[in-house]
């Protein structure tokens, strides 16, 4: 007797799990907007919580798109190939879920418009205004030229060059915009440091990556991928370095202030590791994770390398998406410490974001072209393009099978 079939695929399961978790937060999102009464942990001295905290990480994660655009496209480097589509919708994913959490946090989407409407370019918040939907449109811009290729084995227009450029240029843009929102303001000394855009650039370059290798064993089966060995080995090992100079700069930092022995540089490390023992934490998983990823055998290891790579991640959410805004509020200008906790609400709308930004990610990856060798004997199934779909353009089968840019 045959086996009975599942009613739904784990996949369908999987976005069934996500929608369930998102339909909650939005409930409580589109309340908070509406009525602007949902509770949060915010005070006069604590203004930003964790929405912004949030929208900090997955803004590093929004702009690691470049560790796949610049191997392959500007040094011809075809392993990374297979890394692109999904490298892109992982960005796109992050910089939406990033929009929400920026809209979550000013409580009323309408209020948007005054910083459109009464432009002040002297307010780096109006910058990264701009600068998140331009990078939502250069993604959706690059993915579709990028699938129309793949798909129909139609050329790269002319000036698909700039527009990766562009790209690579805004996403650097985005998170450096991002750190000077709080390398700007010089009353909080916790984030006063000119080594704190350099260190959101590290820690983005290795944050992406990491969470795209994830994605990708964790759904090897149910999205059909299968990355060349080489460029996973070259990402890893561009993921262990980065997330060295990320704690090359941390360590620098640290020295400019306990070195200094400067009060309204130590006063805010000292009041947030006495109001939770977090910071010691974040660091020694950091180092664990640079440890296992710094040597081939942690990198090759089944076990310790994904193991390696959730400690990076969970240790960078704790840096920038947990204990930034908790340490920059830590003490008030009068000198007192201000304590921070997230509520229920907080929690919930945050979660539910987080299953948006995954709901969008899944269905890409799940409609992302397989490349696919030539297999002997089917010389029509070359770099990916389905025998149908070259049929439908027999001009263009030339040259989309010599170009290599796409």
């Amino acid at each position: 007797m045959a086996a009975r079939r599942p009613i739904l695929s784990p996949f369908a399961l999987w976005l069934l799990l996500l929608c369930g978790l998102a339909v909650p937060g939005m409930y409580l999102l589109v309340r908070q907007s509406g009525l602007d009464a949902c509770p949060t942990g915010l005070n006069n001295d604590v203004a930003w919580g964790l929405y912004i905290g949030q929208f900090t990480f997955l803004a590093g994660v929004a702009a690691s798109g470049v560790v796949f655009l610049l191997p392959f496209h500007f040094h011809g480097d075809e392993r990374f190939r297979a890394f692109l589509l999904p490298g892109e919708y992982l960005a796109l994913g992050a910089v939406i879920a990033a929009c929400l959490f920026l809209l979550a946090d000013l409580g009323q989407p309408a209020r948007i418009w005054n910083i459109l409407l009464h432009p002040n370019p002297g307010s780096i918040i109006f910058w990264d205004t701009l600068i998140l939907p331009g990078y939502v449109l250069l993604l959706l811009a690059a993915a579709r030229i990028r699938r129309h290729w793949r798909e129909y084995g139609a050329p790269p227009p002319f000036w698909h060059k700039g527009l990766l450029t562009l790209s690579i240029l805004w996403a650097l843009a985005l998170h450096t915009v991002t750190a000077f929102l709080y390398a700007g303001l010089a009353a909080r000394g916790f984030w006063l440091s000119s080594v704190l855009a350099a260190r959101f650039l590290a820690s983005a370059l290795c944050s992406g990556p990491a969470l795209l290798l994830l994605i990708c064993f964790a759904g090897r089966r149910v999205f059909r991928f299968s990355p060349d060995p080489e460029a996973v080995g070259l990402i890893l090992k561009l993921i262990a370095y980065s997330m060295g100079l990320n704690l090359f700069f941390f360590s620098l930092n640290c020295f400019s202030v306990f070195y200094s022995q400067m009060p309204a540089l130590t006063a805010p490390y000292a009041a947030l590791t006495a109001l939770s023992g977090i910071p010691a934490w974040c660091a020694g998983l950091g180092i664990v994770s640079f440890l296992l990823l710094a040597f081939p055998a942690g990198r090759a290891h089944p076990v310790l390398m994904p193991l390696a790579l959730v400690l990076l991640l969970f240790s960078l959410w704790l840096d920038k998406g947990y204990l930034l805004l908790p340490g920059g509020f830590a003490l008030t200008p009068l000198g007192q410490t201000a304590a921070y906790s997230p509520t229920l609400t907080e929690a919930c709308i945050s979660l539910s974001i987080y299953a948006v930004g995954a709901i969008l990610v899944s269905l890409g990856l799940l409609n992302c072209p397989i490349p696919q060798p030539a297999a002997p004997g089917n010389p029509d199934r070359r770099n990916g393009i389905p025998e149908r779909r070259r049929r439908c353009c027999p001009g263009r089968q030339k040259r989309a099978g010599q170009d290599g840019n796409y």
